[in-house]
């Protein structure tokens, strides 16, 4: 992960209007915000991840007394999701070289890295792919961005991640339903050929069962 320039995030706070946002004027809120403060903000949320990367990296919650990273970040700062900001660290160190510039340029928000990790999770030849997220971050929104990330995963990928998976397995699920005369039939929105194929496999083990007999029930004497 590039190294967080210390003059470019001091200069972002730097640029903000004197005293305190509370004692601002409208001018000085809208010259303020979303310009300098934003701009500190996704800044701020680079070092943040930097650091918690460095600190993983040195094994420093083992040297603390804690079990992992995670279980350290959680306890020191009581935020509800550690392990998340944990692997998000590691990614942009490890393997979102673009991602990670873009976030320290100020040009991405840590909204938009998170979708891009939802992306790295499901595809494997992530470099060209990535290029491609974070150019189209920089001019669009976080939700027109899991857009785009949501559409490439149905088209290329309809199983790759664990929620797509699952939501995926629900529209394929079949049901099995009694017929009269004891024959069991799949139903369910499941495409044809994996309809076909449940079709196949319960038709040789439907057996029809005789009006007043139960399966199992031993055959009456005589």
């Amino acid at each position: 992960m590039p190294v967080p320039s210390h003059p470019d995030l001091r200069s972002a706070v730097a640029a903000l209007p004197p005293g305190h946002p509370s004692t601002w004027t409208v001018e000085q809120a809208r010259e303020g915000h979303p310009g300098p403060a934003g701009d500190a903000r996704t800044k701020l949320d680079a070092w943040t991840s930097a650091a918690i990367a460095t600190f993983d990296a040195g094994d420093g919650a083992r040297a603390d007394g804690h079990r992992t990273t995670g279980d350290w970040l959680g306890k020191t700062t009581r935020i509800s999701n550690p392990g998340a900001e944990v692997h998000t660290a590691r990614d942009l160190r490890d393997a979102l070289p673009l991602t990670a510039a873009a976030l320290e340029a100020g040009l991405i928000s840590a909204e938009q890295v998170r979708v891009i990790r939802r992306a790295r999770r499901v595809f494997d030849d992530f470099t060209e792919i990535e290029e491609t997220l974070v150019e189209y971050a920089k001019i669009s929104t976080a939700k027109q961005l899991r857009t785009l990330v949501d559409v490439m995963i149905q088209q290329y990928a309809p199983d790759g991640s664990d929620e797509d998976a699952e939501k995926a397995r629900d529209k394929r699920e079949l049901y099995l339903i009694a017929r009269p005369g004891g024959l069991v039939a799949p139903q369910g929105p499941a495409g044809p050929c994996h309809r076909r194929e449940v079709e196949g496999r319960t038709r040789r083990v439907q057996r029809p069962v005789r009006a007043g007999r139960r399966p199992g029930r031993p055959r009456p004497p005589g």
